[in-house]
């Protein structure tokens, strides 16, 4: 999936293990805590996405920040920036 992103092909949910250090450089990571296993959305550096593709990415973290402020996903928490598509 991270080679996806890289190129540009759009954003991903994964396990943050999923993500080898070596893209740490390339990607912005969101880690999303306390689940089972910390998830991260993660997007290229190199390209910025389309406008929709940063749209759904500030309608996920809007929809999971909610979800956790009103208890609603009581087995999470947001830990880190929302970087440039949480704007």
């Amino acid at each position: 999936m991270a080679d996806l992103v890289a190129e540009g092909a759009g954003i991903g949910v994964t396990a943050w293990g999923m993500v080898h250090p070596s893209r740490f450089d390339e990607l912005e990571m969101v880690p999303i805590q306390d689940l089972e296993s910390t998830l991260v959305i993660i997007a290229s550096h190199e390209r910025r996405g389309s406008a929709g593709v940063r749209q759904m990415t500030r309608m996920l973290i809007e929809h999971v920040s909610e979800a956790v402020t009103d208890d609603r996903w009581v087995s999470s928490r947001l830990d880190g920036t929302a970087g440039p598509y949480g704007e």
